[in-house]
């Protein structure tokens, strides 16, 4: 599978079930395992230079007492704990149109601490590194939530221009129309030395090396 030029990629279904669910995780892990790390900082490392989504019309669970949402979570989540080596190779945006859109998110933790002297010295790197899947609602007005697709191109700028800065701008002008809150979500979290190179490690408490690579959070 070649990426080259390729900014997302995603797997459009006219109807979503955990079988196109699972088929849309392995696909996002087989192209992100085919990506070769080329820097060694915490964004490099953790966010796939290449996004991989899957896009639904409509979902199979209709019947009476159904739990969609719950659905979506588990079998994402189960295929998370079952394959996933790092959170780089995570299915990375989901969104079914007639339900909800959910987005991954990764972070390091905890709080870098940072001895005095120049150059600043290491003192300690972080202890885990979490994937987090989760739905993206919006809230501002009771009644009046933003449709999926509005979350789904919103949260798809955010992402892009965390490989691609020169987005940002677009990015924040559609983030800042509305305030988007974290439902329902499914948590791996990994040890920081099983995911993260020794050098970014070392490197990650070095505050002159600040910036989009070294954010503790990529939604």
């Amino acid at each position: 599978m070649l990426a080259g030029g390729v900014a997302p990629a995603f797997s459009v279904k006219r109807t979503v079930g955990k079988a196109e669910i699972i088929e849309a995780c392995e696909a996002a892990t087989e192209l992100h395992k085919g990506m070769v790390i080329r820097g060694r900082t915490i964004r490099e490392e953790t966010v796939p230079p290449v996004i991989y989504g899957l896009l639904g019309d409509s979902h199979d669970w209709k019947s009476p007492g159904s739990t969609p949402e719950q659905n979506v979570i588990r079998s994402v989540g189960k295929y998370d704990d079952a394959h996933l080596r790092t959170p780089r190779e995570a299915l990375d945006l989901f969104c079914i149109a007639d339900l909800d859109c959910w987005s991954r998110s990764r972070m390091g933790a905890p709080s870098i601490q940072v001895a005095q002297g120049d150059p600043p010295q290491w003192v300690k790197a972080p202890e885990s590194v979490v994937s987090l899947m989760s739905r993206r609602t919006s809230e501002d007005e009771p009644g009046d939530l933003l449709s999926p697709l509005t979350i789904f191109i919103t949260t798809l700028w955010q992402k892009l221009a965390l490989n691609d800065p020169t987005l940002q701008p677009i990015a924040d002008g559609l983030r800042v129309t509305y305030k988007a809150d974290a439902g329902e979500a499914w948590q791996r979290t990994w040890p920081a030395d099983e995911v993260l190179s020794e050098a970014t490690r070392r490197r990650i408490a070095q505050v002159v090396l600040l910036g989009n690579d070294w954010q503790n959070i990529y939604y």
